[in-house]
């Protein structure tokens, strides 16, 4: 029986007016983070969280850049902010 993982950025984004931080995870050869947490390997990963500890809003994020990021996360919640 094949098993499926959970989908990276499948967690639901909490459409607050907060503003959201969105860092790029390096991965080496091998899919793994400096931590040794593994990812594999794809599209470019980035962390989402946002400045609110109350809220929902952490989980990863496959995009071809940033910018591709940051238009699929104002897709779902077109009234999000980004830090620099």
């Amino acid at each position: 029986m094949k098993r499926r993982r959970k989908q990276l950025g499948s967690a639901e984004l909490n459409c607050t007016n907060e503003k959201l931080s969105l860092r790029r995870v390096r991965l080496n050869t091998g899919g793994y983070n400096e931590d040794g947490r593994y990812f594999g390997r794809g599209e470019p990963l980035f962390f989402v969280h946002g400045s609110d500890p109350s809220t929902s809003n952490f989980f990863y994020l496959r995009a071809a850049s940033r910018a591709a990021a940051k238009a699929k996360l104002k897709a779902k919640c077109p009234i999000a902010r980004f830090t620099r």
